[in-house]
């Protein structure tokens, strides 16, 4: 499902910074998740056994959604620093309330009020003019006050046979496999379809990311059969992204976030409703991150108000290593995917070695900063 995100148009008159940019960065991600996987797997040999393969992809479920919505809100430009207190005060909120309203209810709950605080904060951007960084960074606090708040800084179990099924749940071995090939089928299709519009080397480019995705995904699927099926997290996830990557690559709104991204002037002269854009996008990142609260609350067990604390941090982290300019524009979500691998193999790779947590969050804020040292290198290129 990669290959077809960087030939997005957008409106013209709106400038080279939009999705017919071939993105280099992309494939600087895809080697470096090549040379993480080969290294992981020479200093843990336990890092290719089938049930560690799947727990890496249970644990970067809840990080790549959030990730997902912060692809949005970074292709415009802006930045959304409060994902991780959200997540914490969504999967808090689901907790206290399902034993008053039921779990349907709460999960209702929850999933609206994500996507009402985005929604706020496209309105203060928007119409109050406060820069995206500010609004967010008083949500970060705000949100994460909130769930210690409500929960007196302790855990609220979650009691329902509806969040077992989904924090524990699996699609069985057969059928994951199946569905594995089924991806890899459409992966291959959705390259064919659009091979005419390449040009010889960017042809070449497009099937070397193609072939790299369908056998991940094959390959993943065969070890998910072996270790007894694909999560319910995983699915979820894999939904949500393909939801997501639709929207931005074969929808009018997708081309207009690039635009909006690229310049943002230029497309307001052009007709793009910019405002409308930006709110769109921030209660999508909102909305997601709930999503996000509710898997990691229902793995664990209860509404715990300390996690995703630094969620950000790696959601950020994530899509610049997959290639999206921070300056907005330019990006896929293909390439934030990789992100969101390279750095949940990082995280497992460092945990079977033993390495302590605080060192693991040296090593992150280290390949943050070599991530947007190597954007900015690139983008005056």
């Amino acid at each position: 499902m990669f290959p077809k995100e960087a030939v997005t148009e957008a409106p013209a008159g709106l400038g080279e910074k939009g999705a017919l940019a071939i993105n280099w960065k992309n494939y600087t991600s895809l080697a470096g998740l090549a040379v993480l996987i080969a290294i992981s797997a020479i200093m843990s040999p336990t890092f290719l056994s089938p049930f560690n393969i799947v727990n890496v992809a249970t644990q970067i479920a809840a990080p790549g959604i959030l990730a997902v919505g912060m692809t949005f809100v970074i292709l415009t430009g802006g930045i959304d620093l409060s994902v991780g207190s959200l997540l914490a005060l969504t999967g808090v909120i689901v907790a206290i309330a399902a034993p008053v309203i039921g779990w349907p209810w709460a999960v209702l709950l929850a999933i609206l009020l994500g996507t009402v605080v985005g929604m706020f904060h496209g309105l203060c951007i928007t119409r109050f003019k406060v820069p995206p960084f500010i609004v967010t960074l008083a949500g970060l606090s705000a949100y994460k006050g909130l769930a210690l708040i409500f929960t007196s800084s302790a855990s609220v179990p979650l009691r329902a046979d509806f969040f077992d099924y989904l924090g524990a749940g699996r699609l069985g071995g057969t059928a994951a496999l199946l569905l594995s090939a089924v991806i890899a089928v459409l992966m291959l299709f959705n390259y064919l379809s659009a091979r005419k519009k390449y040009g010889t080397k960017e042809r070449t480019k497009k099937s070397i990311v193609t072939i790299s995705a369908m056998v991940g995904t094959l390959a993943f699927g065969l070890l998910a059969q072996e270790a007894g099926g694909v999560p319910i997290q995983v699915l979820i996830f894999v939904v949500l992204f393909a939801i997501a990557w639709f929207a931005l690559n074969k929808t009018v709104f997708g081309r207009e976030l690039y635009a909006i991204g690229g310049n943002p002037e230029a497309a307001r002269l052009a007709g793009v409703k910019v405002k409308r854009g930006l709110i769109i996008v921030y209660a999508t990142a909102g909305f997601l991150a709930s999503i996000a609260g509710l898997l990691v609350a229902t793995r664990l067990g209860s509404g715990t108000p300390q996690v995703g604390t630094l969620g950000e941090l790696d959601a950020i982290a994530a899509v610049v290593i997959g290639g999206t300019s921070l300056m907005g524009g330019v990006g896929t979500l293909g390439g934030t995917i990789i992100g969101v691998i390279l750095i949940g193999i990082l995280n497992n790779l460092l945990s079977l070695l033993n390495i302590t947590a605080d060192m693991q969050m040296v090593f992150k804020g280290a390949i943050i900063l070599g991530a947007v040292m190597l954007d900015a290198k690139l983008s005056k290129k």
